[in-house]
């Protein structure tokens, strides 16, 4: 441990700081809540879906008449909405909807959003490292640089173009830019890598809560269709699109409290796109031909990442103006395209049942179709609150600092569930006091920990360097 701080300038602290420990506290709670247990909401969505929309087909038969109707109902949810989704996520028109169309278009390439992020938080997220840690920082961009460099030159010959326009095309490649930045630029920084891998993450954990949110929905909404107050349903679709916008805004800024170095050529699924189909080189053995290249052109800088391979840095973080917006924009985004999707499939199983159940629901026919328009409606309504409640929170996030942005969310989720109601059944619960206070208090305590996140996004490292993680 002595010897490698002396060879490389670097502290090695077994004491992390106490931000940090609670950031990873509270990303393995997320991690293991969503990421690592997406399958149990999807189960969770589908089965809701099943019971809910098969209702009126199981009005009046016996058990085992419902039990089949659960099944259909969960097998059609299986096969339209998973295998269905995970079908048009290979499709090129799809992405181009998610994340925009690529970038470097004919080239696979990151989309128009996806790369309007990334290059957004080169600009607008600081992220402030000592002088030596920046060094190594810079060493990995020029790695990374190496090995983008050979990946879009690969996807250009494949692409049919001569190879002797390849350093004019590459020149202009990094040299496209966004928000004041360049995508040779962030890649050089090594910020592109550091961004792009926490989107990843960060979407594997939004997306299997906001999927959480509308499965809950749907219960609430189930009520509404039945007669019920929209009350409940509004504050509950309310409070989701909020928490969803601040857990997202919070898990992506935190995510970068923290920088390991890691010896492997970092790879992100955007650029691993369509590597192995078209390049005719399996993705790992191109890394490591590249490695090997870099290894032996830049020996000294390769010496000097092996020393610090594992140290942990902690940088500065300071949000400039530009980083809420574009975050929301993505996700925004993404999030509009999926719920689509999502309205396509629940819609699809609500009319699948339709017909069967005119003819054999005890409820007769005339229920059954206006039951059934009201849920069909229902679902549409409820994919875009979410959206509007999402873009809504970070307009919140965006415009008000610190107890503004606390007070005016708190008002917000606590009075616009009762206006809705009153102008949709003329008079409000008389629980709503109750109910909008908790409503307001669930959603206050994430804008609380936004705004703190925002004010200090970043942790003091009194270490000069680094810690070993």
């Amino acid at each position: 441990m002595e010897s490698l701080s002396r060879t490389t300038g670097f502290v090695i602290r077994s004491e992390l700081p106490r931000g940090i420990k609670i950031t990873q506290i509270a990303g393995v709670i997320q991690w293991l809540l969503f990421a690592k247990l997406s399958t149990l909401w999807d189960v969770f969505a589908g089965v809701t879906a099943a019971i809910l929309f098969t209702r009126p087909l199981r009005a009046g038969h016996g058990f085992w008449f419902g039990f089949l109707c659960i099944l259909t109902g969960l097998a059609a949810w299986f096969l339209l909405g998973l295998l269905g989704y995970y079908s048009l996520v290979k499709s090129s028109r799809f992405a181009r909807l998610q994340s925009g169309k690529e970038r470097f278009w004919p080239l696979p390439s990151p989309g128009a959003s996806l790369f309007g992020l990334i290059l957004q938080c080169t600009k607008s997220l600081e992220l402030e490292f000592k002088p030596a840690e920046e060094e190594i920082i810079r060493g990995l961009g020029l790695r990374a640089e190496t090995g983008v460099g050979e990946l879009y030159r690969r996807r250009f010959a494949n692409c049919g173009f001569s190879a002797e326009d390849w350093p004019a095309a590459w020149e202009q490649i990094e040299a496209t830019g966004y928000a004041g930045t360049t995508y040779g630029e962030s890649i050089r920084s090594n910020r592109w890598d550091l961004f792009s891998n926490r989107v990843i993450a960060n979407n594997k954990i939004v997306g299997p809560l906001r999927l959480c949110f509308i499965g809950g929905s749907l219960w609430f909404l189930y009520s509404v269709a039945g007669g019920g107050t929209p009350l409940h349903l509004a504050q509950f679709v309310l409070v989701g699109g909020f928490v969803s916008a601040l857990v997202t805004f919070v898990g992506f800024t935190v995510s970068l409290r923290s920088v390991t170095i890691v010896r492997e050529l970092p790879w992100t699924r955007e650029l691993a796109k369509g590597v192995t189909e078209m390049e005719g080189l399996p993705l790992q053995a191109m890394g490591k031909e590249v490695q090997s290249r870099f290894d032996q052109e830049h020996p000294e800088l390769v010496a000097k990442l092996n020393a610090v391979e594992g140290l942990t840095f902690y940088p500065e973080i300071a949000l400039k103006p530009g980083y809420i917006t574009g975050v929301r924009r993505y996700y925004a985004r993404s999030f509009a395209v999926i719920g689509s999707w999502n309205i396509a499939v629940f819609a699809a199983i609500l009319l699948l049942q339709w017909l069967p159940a005119s003819g054999l629901s005890a409820w007769g026919s005339s229920h059954v179709n206006e039951w059934t328009l009201r849920m069909l409606l229902g679902v549409c309504l409820i994919e875009i609150a979410l959206t509007l409640s999402f873009l809504l929170a970070f307009v919140v996030l965006a415009r008000l600092r610190r107890a503004g942005g606390i007070i005016a969310t708190a008002v917000l989720v606590a009075t616009i569930p009762p206006l809705f109601t009153y102008v949709i059944k003329g008079s409000a619960d008389t629980k709503t006091v109750i109910t909008s206070a908790i409503a307001a208090l669930i959603a206050a305590i994430p804008e609380a920990i936004a705004e703190l996140v925002k004010a200090k996004p970043g942790v003091a490292n009194p270490s000069p360097q680094g810690a070993k993680s």
